[in-house]
């Protein structure tokens, strides 16, 4: 007598086709996930050794990944070239990044909001080093503004070619602070007469106020003979586009009888360097008779 076939029930027929079906069209972590909650609904929670993780959550989670991780470190500006920034460029990651793009936007000159944006080109770094990026930003500033004194935003990557651990970093504001900027703008010599006393005066041609500060006056030349008499002044606050007139005697210093303007000296305002300027490259005025 044959053997009859072996048929299996309708009902478990009809749930493995719909068990495959949910297989075969759904993402690993989905899947894992239903079959976490089915298995915690019977009181069946498995025990995982010792360092491993549910499925649901390894399926989910890179851990230990290798890559670049891009980031600006800050920047600096040239004290004789008021355009150019120095910008640090850090890479942060486990991996070399490739070669890409920085763009800088000047967001804000004085009071004026603006949109200007220029790129540049940015090499690779190796893993956990940093590099210095030197920028010109001429053709998007006045004449007479330095990139110092405007709003600017940096962003590193921002073509985002490059697949980074963090994405998160790669941008940069700088905020265009206010400076003084201190000078000597002129001097009088007394008339002659028993006078030692020199009107210099001093003014701040920045946007901002500056401290009490000191003017020095050196001495280098008496008659032909090279000398090195020094003599320091106080110099007041002074506000944005404000002057004051210091009196320098040099009674002390000079000879009897020898003027200040038949010598050679030098005019150093803020001489001990205790007024942060937008440029401080101009504190020096100097005579010849």
């Amino acid at each position: 007598m044959p053997a009859r076939p072996f048929r299996l029930p309708r009902r478990f027929v009809l749930v493995m086709v719909a068990a495959v079906g949910f297989l075969a069209t759904s993402p690993p972590v989905v899947v894992a996930q239903k079959l976490e909650r089915a298995r915690t609904a019977v009181g069946q929670r498995l025990q995982f050794p010792k360092g491993r993780t549910p499925l649901a959550e390894a399926i989910g989670r890179r851990p230990g990944i290798v890559a670049p991780d891009l980031a600006i470190g800050g920047v600096k500006f040239h004290p004789q070239k008021p355009k150019t920034v120095r910008i640090t460029l850090l890479n942060q990651g486990s991996k070399a990044s490739e070669p890409c793009r920085l763009i800088c936007v000047v967001k804000k000159i004085g009071e004026s909001n603006v949109a200007r944006q220029k790129g540049f080109k940015v090499q690779s770094l190796a893993p956990n080093s940093n590099g210095i990026l030197i920028i010109h930003l001429d053709g998007l500033l006045p004449q007479s503004v330095r990139a110092a004194e405007t709003t600017f935003k940096l962003m590193v990557d921002s073509q985002e070619t490059i697949s980074e651990s963090n994405e998160k970093n790669n941008v940069f504001v700088h905020t265009g602070a206010s400076q003084p900027d201190l000078r000597v703008v002129g001097f009088l010599f007394p008339a002659a007469g028993p006078s030692t006393v020199t009107e210099v005066k001093v003014a701040n041609i920045g946007s901002a106020s500056s401290s009490p500060c000191r003017l020095l006056l050196t001495i280098g030349e008496i008659e032909g003979t090279k000398v090195n008499r020094k003599k320091m002044f106080a110099v007041p606050k002074l506000n944005s586009m404000q002057a004051a007139v210091v009196m320098v005697d040099t009674a002390s210093i000079l000879p009897g009888g020898v003027a200040l303007s038949d010598t050679h000296f030098r005019l150093t305002v803020d001489a001990s360097k205790h007024v942060d300027e937008s440029n401080e490259q101009n504190n020096d005025a100097y005579h010849k008779p």
